[in-house]
């Protein structure tokens, strides 16, 4: 697969790169988006997604701040660990959310119910958006989509919580609400018809 030297994203996101590639997303050339910075002197570059994944030059710069921080508190980012299952996710998620009182018996159920048998032991680098695309639509046919939307944002919040806390886990979130990617549910229509007769 080709791709272009690589390039600044601009002075807005210092540290921040990308290289075009031969694929497509939509009608642009796909971007890899890589970022910068030092560990003990040493200069680190590391690949942080794709644009057709999601990434833009704001989460690159985001993740970039994330790893610089983490430096500073003395935290050394590992890039050769593993990627987490969502079952790791949500093991994460949900000790924390117990230790913050929170009631998740729903959350269990749906965690339960609907993603531990389809995402729960895959690895989140192994879990593509058409995937959940795909279990989206299938989910409809069953769901209103307002169960379908309350399944697939408790996946992302599952996957961003424990991206956020755990600084050597690099993975993209799958299940990000994304329109082109089919992952968005859209506008929700739970209304019923009535008919009344006289």
């Amino acid at each position: 697969m080709g791709t272009t030297q690589r390039e600044k994203a601009g002075d807005r996101y210092r540290g921040v790169y990308f290289r075009e590639l031969a694929t497509f997303h939509g009608k642009k050339p796909d971007r890899a988006w890589e970022i910068i910075y030092f560990v003990n002197g040493k200069t680190v570059t590391e690949k942080v997604g794709r644009s057709s994944t999601g990434m833009t030059a704001r989460k690159a710069f985001e993740i970039l701040t994330q790893r610089k921080a983490s430096i500073a508190n003395g935290e050394v980012p590992s890039l050769k660990a593993g990627s987490p299952t969502l079952d790791d996710c949500w093991e994460l998620y949900r000790t924390w959310a117990k230790l913050q009182g929170k009631h998740i018996v729903p959350e269990e159920n749906r965690y339960r119910l609907h993603l531990a048998a389809p995402f729960g032991g895959r690895k989140l680098i192994h879990i593509d958006p058409s995937d959940v695309a795909t279990f989206k639509t299938d989910k409809l046919k069953a769901l209103s989509p307002q169960s379908v939307k309350h399944i697939l944002a408790l996946a992302r919040r599952v996957v961003t919580h424990a991206l956020e806390v755990k600084n050597r886990w690099r993975d993209m979130n799958p299940f990000e609400f994304n329109e082109k990617r089919g992952t968005s549910v859209g506008k929700l229509n739970n209304e019923r018809v009535r008919f009344f007769s006289p």
